[in-house]
């Protein structure tokens, strides 16, 4: 898979909206949703492409004993062994969608 163009990314206008990587711009288009919609949309893209990595960080560094997992199932508990919590779900999938796992 082609790794994609490092951070940080800024918004830019050129006539219209464009995102502004180190390497790479990428235009946002206007036609359909409208000036304003526009500017909002590459905005999102910008914050999340400079978050992403220290959000998917933060979140891998809440793991218990560097262990795939979040919830007392991995702490020696054998009443949750195997029993994962709605929180430990939501970040596991979380993480696979933000590697392109899932």
């Amino acid at each position: 898979m082609p790794s994609y163009t490092p951070g940080p990314w800024r918004l830019g206008k050129n006539p219209q909206w464009i995102i502004v990587g180190r390497d790479s711009i990428l235009q946002t288009h206007s036609m359909v949703c409208g000036e304003d919609i526009a500017e909002a949309n590459a905005a999102f893209i910008v914050r999340a492409c400079n978050s992403f990595a220290d959000l998917l960080a933060a979140l891998e560094s809440l793991k218990h004993n560097n262990e795939d997992c979040w919830c007392d199932c991995a702490i020696d508990n054998p009443m949750m062994h195997g029993k994962h919590s709605a929180a430990c779900i939501q970040a596991r999938a979380a993480i696979a969608k933000a590697r392109g796992e899932s």
